[in-house]
């Protein structure tokens, strides 16, 4: 859909509405509606978007603008839930991720919107029966952008499989759904988790926060970290915790792939101390980390070489304390 959207001149935007409790319960199988292959011709290209089916608690698809024989603009798309809302994630070639938050406004019709967004305000699906889909974008807060409206019909998905890439990050996206579950269980569930998917020349590095803790952290050392941990949980005063991980970009190369990551921690503690405003008080802290994962494939299973940190941030009650290790 931004392919589409950058086609007539859009800017990649992020786009966040909440969706109703009953209707984002369902998961991906609310718009399972979209699985197959939809395209739309003009004068001068053809855009061909393709839905795989709900798998993993996802669906999974991309978007192909083609002038002639050439392709001229590619996009790799996703649908997932997220607590209450569905997540529309798309990544145009070339720029960043974007993500989108929607209402499933009917039982063959998606919407998702941004009453502070220039344009569009709103982008939404709908079915017309079983071969067309009508795409729609509207909603100009300076009043000069008119409603533009693609009519799709279904195709044959036959020479439009997934890329190489998709293939990859499908498998790890399960790894990463790993990660959070490991994170949602336990505070050690990190070096849990590195211990279950490193190998055994696994190396962790601090670029951003080296100086205030060892740069490197090899195996041998994350290993020790998670069996102490798993025997001695440390006591902890958090609760309500959420995590949740984002791959932005995947480069695949023969039997490597890089994965540029987002890691969201979400939690409430016990400031015992006072050092954010009255000791004892409970307070809300979002760590966000940005790191670059190497895989390397051994058959059929993916091994985790080295995880590198790039940047992270603490915030407390949404005001920043530690960026890149340093103290704000």
């Amino acid at each position: 859909m931004i392919s589409r959207l950058r086609w007539t001149g859009l800017v990649a935007m992020a786009l966040f509405v909440i969706a109703p409790v009953a209707r984002a319960q369902q998961g991906v199988a609310a718009v399972n509606w979209l699985a197959g292959c939809w395209e739309m011709q003009t004068p001068t290209r053809r855009v061909v978007e393709q839905w795989m089916a709900p798998a993993n608690g996802e669906m999974r698809g991309n978007s192909r603008t083609i002038a002639g024989s050439r392709e001229v603009e590619g996009e790799r798309l996703r649908i997932f839930a997220s607590g209450d809302s569905l997540v529309y994630d798309a990544r145009p070639s070339g720029q960043a991720r974007t993500e989108f938050r929607g209402t499933v406004t009917g039982q063959r019709e998606v919407t998702f919107a941004n009453p502070a967004h220039d344009f569009p305000q709103r982008i939404s699906y709908r079915t017309l029966g079983n071969d067309s889909l009508v795409a729609r974008i509207e909603g100009d807060r300076d009043g000069r952008r008119q409603p533009v409206t693609y009519s799709y019909r279904r195709v044959d998905c036959a020479g439009f499989g997934p890329s190489a890439a998709d293939v990859v990050e499908s498998t790890l996206q399960a790894h990463y759904a790993d990660l959070a579950t490991a994170l949602d269980a336990s505070t050690a569930g990190l070096n849990t988790w590195f211990a279950k998917h490193g190998r055994r020349d696994f190396t962790y590095i601090y670029w951003a926060s080296a100086g205030y803790r060892p740069p490197v952290v090899t195996r041998e050392q994350v290993d020790r970290v998670a069996q102490q941990q798993a025997s001695n949980p440390p006591p902890s005063t958090m609760t309500d915790r959420t995590n949740q991980v984002t791959i932005e970009r995947t480069l695949v190369r023969a039997d490597t792939a890089e994965v540029l990551m987002t890691l969201r921690m979400e939690h409430t503690f016990v400031d015992t101390p006072g050092r954010f405003g009255p000791a004892g008080e409970r307070r809300a802290r979002t760590i966000e980390q940005q790191r670059l994962d190497r895989w390397i494939r051994s058959g059929d299973r993916w091994q985790l070489a080295n995880a590198a940190l790039i940047a992270d941030e603490t915030r407390v009650e949404g005001k920043p304390f530690i960026k890149n290790g340093r103290q704000q």
